[in-house]
Formats: structure tokens, sequence, C-alpha cells
């Protein structure tokens, strides 16, 4: 079996940078949601822990995927990407 380091250039590596902002209170519910639904563990973590949701207002992106530099994209090029199952 081969294993790759994930600090390895050959594993994609994605950076956003950006501004963190408070979601409004219109918006926690779907970011409840959007959470729980990739982390459901997260779930039935402790009331004691107050959670509070974020969202980044994201500036700038950069990828890594093999070796010689990261390339910037553009947030509309980002967000048009389609995810696939692994």
């Amino acid at each position: 079996k081969n294993i790759v380091d994930p600090e390895d250039p050959r594993c994609v590596q994605l950076t956003l940078t950006g501004q963190m902002i408070a979601v409004s209170p219109e918006e926690v519910e779907f970011a409840k949601q959007a959470m729980f639904s990739r982390h459901p563990g997260m779930r039935k973590w402790p009331r004691q822990y107050e959670w509070f949701f974020m969202k980044m207002r994201i500036e700038h992106i950069w990828l890594q995927k093999w070796y010689g530099g990261a390339s910037s994209i553009s947030r509309e090029e980002y967000f048009k990407a389609v995810p696939r199952k692994a």
C-alpha cells in the first residue's frame, strides 16, 4: 500500500483567506444544518460549548496540486466547482 504524507505536494492543498463574520439570525438554522450534516458527531457535543456560527467573506484562494507553488484561482471559478464523492 502506497501511503503519501499529507504535507507532500502531491496532496492537493487549498488555502482560503478572508474576513470571518458572524452569520445573521436568519442564517443560523442553515449554518447548523450545513455543519451537522457534514459532522454529525458534533450535534451531540455538550451544550456548554455555546455554539456560534460564522462564515468567511473570501478574499483570496490558492490551490497547490503538485510541485512548483500555488496557483491563485478566482472566487467564481472556486464556487462553480462540483465536488465529487471520494
